[in-house]
């Protein structure tokens, strides 16, 4: 089932799930995603127009996992993270869907990009220093005291951050891939099913 879904939305087989990366580029990837933890507050001034972007997709995300949740605040806090990742995600199957993977590798580094925002913010969720957009309690504040992490939000926050940095950088590796072995698969999603 997975199998036949993955082939509708890659049907050239261009998917960073069909990658077969070398160690020594698992390596610079991982070193990279260092370099850029390092660096995050730098690289967040520098990608601000997209971390507004995120934002108001984040914003966009309470109201609208507040309707479908029926109620259920959980939901409903959780659901502007979600709508931020969702979208980056939706995204990157479109294009390749497409075939458009050069685009659809775009879309894992802004799924990545999200992280220098969420990471902070889950990190900020006992300290609550970070400037509230629309006021109101802390959505990490909520879901990490509603499941007993509270006291872990630091070091969620910067795993969340860490792993962001490194699929920025495995945006990278999936580009440099695409770009030196163009696929030629001419199968068309239709087919994929018969």
């Amino acid at each position: 089932m997975i199998k036949k879904y993955l082939d509708l939305v890659d049907p050239d087989g261009a998917g960073f799930w069909n990658m077969k990366p070398e160690a020594l580029s698992l390596a610079l990837v991982a070193a990279a995603g260092f370099i850029l933890y390092s660096q995050n507050e730098a690289l967040r001034h520098f990608l601000f127009i997209l971390d507004w972007f995120n934002i108001i997709i984040h914003e966009s995300g309470h109201p609208i996992f507040g309707m479908l949740s029926l109620g259920n605040r959980w939901i409903m806090f959780a659901g502007g993270t979600m709508m931020q990742l969702l979208w980056p995600i939706g995204c990157y199957g479109l294009f390749l869907y497409q075939r458009n993977p050069k685009s659809a590798d775009f879309c894992i580094f802004w799924f990545g990009s999200n992280f220098l925002g969420i990471g902070p913010y889950m990190a900020d969720a006992r300290a609550q220093i970070l400037p509230l957009i629309g006021g109101g309690e802390h959505d990490w504040t909520y879901l990490f005291n509603s499941v007993g992490l509270i006291n872990y939000d630091r070091q969620i926050g910067a795993a969340a951050l860490y792993f962001g940095c490194f699929a920025m950088a495995c945006s990278a590796l999936t580009l440099n891939n695409h770009i030196r072995n163009p696929k030629t698969n001419t199968k068309t999603a239709t087919e994929t099913f018969s």
